[in-house]
């Protein structure tokens, strides 16, 4: 086998030296898996290691985000998933875990919203609770997070984050959808 392996090279090394190195050209390989960036090990690696790198078109920054009414006037609601697009998924990540220990997970608190998935977290942990004692607590996770939501936090959101009734409850939506929450679909 070694012999023919050799022999093997011998013959083909003539041709190998005659092939000339071309530039790339065309789209690349990432494009054609369909896969953004920020989901290859580079782009996953790029704000954990050092300085974000710019992408191209990050510089200069863009401009605010201007939507304009729809035809009768009136200004358009962006869907949950356009807010979070917008304003949580450049840190938070498509799945909004973030990065931790710098970049906390919002759906964590998302989850403490729902009685019956504190029930099942608890019980992972050995602690019986039932329904009746989580419901308050979720309720309570429930409101902080609404007004987290409408007045800002300490570093996020920024105070006054500028979202309107219709825009927070459009956003927790699909943060409840993000979450796993069970029945969030429905909503």
């Amino acid at each position: 086998m070694k012999y023919a392996y050799l022999i093997l090279t011998v013959m083909l090394s003539p041709f190998a030296s005659s092939q000339a190195v071309t530039p790339v050209h065309g789209d690349s390989w990432i494009t054609h898996i369909h896969r953004p960036f920020d989901q290859t090990s580079m782009g996953k690696s790029s704000g954990v290691y050092g300085p974000k790198a710019p992408m191209p078109g990050d510089w200069p920054p863009s401009p605010a985000l201007n939507i304009s009414p729809n035809s009768t006037g009136q200004k358009r609601t962006l869907s949950g998933a356009d807010l979070y697009r917008f304003k949580c998924r450049g840190c938070h990540g498509l799945f909004g875990i973030g990065a931790p220990p710098e970049i906390h997970s919002v759906i964590d608190p998302v989850r403490a919203t729902s009685a019956k998935l504190y029930v099942e977290r608890m019980k992972k942990v050995g602690m019986d609770v039932n329904l009746n004692d989580a419901t308050p607590l979720a309720k309570q996770a429930r409101q902080a997070l609404l007004e987290r939501l409408h007045k800002g936090g300490t570093d996020m959101p920024p105070p006054d984050p500028h979202l309107s009734d219709n825009e927070v409850r459009s956003l927790l939506a699909y943060l409840r959808q993000l979450a796993a929450i069970p029945g969030a679909e429905k909503q």
